[in-house]
């Protein structure tokens, strides 16, 4: 392939003269075979590829078919298709950009192996469990996933444009997480739509309130039956409330979902900490159960979570 440059103007003759004089305005995209027969044009770049003829418009002594789709989206279906193995390998990192691609030309130009390939990255993703989350609790960009923060407003419009209502919940919960002005702008020249935003700002404020009565514990005067050293507990609870309670109720986009494992790092007995853990973990699976509801998808969402989760 060779790299983006001006091209130089072909050779023509008498019956493609006109054709061939708007051709020279093209520019080489990335994808581009010398032995190639055909020119594919998106948005002024060429891709030269192998196709038979099936025009009179010429470029560099090929027929040109004209797309109406972004140069970016062609750029990457041509690649997926001609160097598969090396831009589908998570080990290498697979981006966003070539995965949207795959779903909106592989739906558009009715290419079943590569649409479904596309939705099995994206689906893939996103954790459908509440261990898996747990995992990463923060599920932004690495190595393994394409999904970043600059992309997951983008994600939501492509779940709702092709019908992908599983991957709602999740991608919801983590534009919910965005800053206010992220979250209502938007990124890239994407934005959600005012009704995904008002969701998102009242699946955030639903969590929160979970997320406070997760704590009501730190306050309670009440020991459990389980506990070996109440005055201690009490007292180790008590200091922690103080010290941190007030931040940590008042922080407006907390992950709600997250584990308290500050409760192994304070002087509480091995009775009040399983306890404790236990009961959260119960509210935890609760408020990850409820996700579909909270952000208001439950009636386009058939099934949260699935029944069968990716672990």
């Amino acid at each position: 392939m060779a790299e983006d440059r001006a091209a130089k103007r072909p050779r023509v003759d008498s019956t493609s003269a006109e054709d061939d004089a708007q051709a020279s305005e093209y520019t080489r995209g990335d994808v581009w075979f010398e032995d190639g027969n055909a020119v594919l044009v998106a948005e002024r770049t060429a891709f030269r590829i192998h196709r038979g003829p099936v025009t009179t418009e010429t470029f560099e002594g090929c027929p040109v078919v004209h797309v109406t789709d972004r140069k970016g989206d062609i750029a990457h279906l041509l690649s997926v298709l001609y160097s598969g193995e090396k831009y589908l390998n998570p080990k290498l990192g697979i981006r966003y950009e070539v995965v949207s691609a795959m779903i909106e030309l592989g739906t558009k130009y009715q290419m079943d192996a590569i649409l479904n390939t596309g939705v099995a990255l994206l689906r893939g993703s996103f954790p459908t469990s509440l261990s898996a989350y747990e995992e990463d609790p923060s599920y932004w960009y690495s190595r393994h996933r394409p999904i970043s923060r600059r992309d997951i407003i983008s994600v939501v419009n492509l779940a709702r444009k092709f019908d992908l209502h599983d991957v709602l919940p999740m991608a919801l919960l983590l534009c919910s997480r965005l800053l206010n002005h992220s979250l209502i702008k938007g990124a890239d020249s994407e934005s959600l739509s005012q009704e995904d935003i008002i969701r998102c700002l009242n699946g955030r404020e639903e969590l929160h309130r979970r997320y406070v009565q997760r704590l009501a514990f730190v306050t309670s005067p009440r020991a459990p039956v389980e506990c070996t050293s109440i005055g201690e507990c009490r007292e180790a609870l008590s200091e922690w409330g103080a010290a941190w309670l007030p931040s940590a109720i008042g922080e407006s986009r907390p992950d709600a979902l997250s584990q308290f494992h500050w409760l192994a790092s304070i002087s509480l007995c091995e009775g009040c900490i399983e306890v404790y853990s236990d009961a959260d973990q119960v509210q935890r699976n609760k408020m990850w159960s409820k996700l579909a509801e909270i952000f208001q998808v439950e009636d386009v969402v058939k099934e949260w979570p699935p029944k069968n989760p990716k672990l």
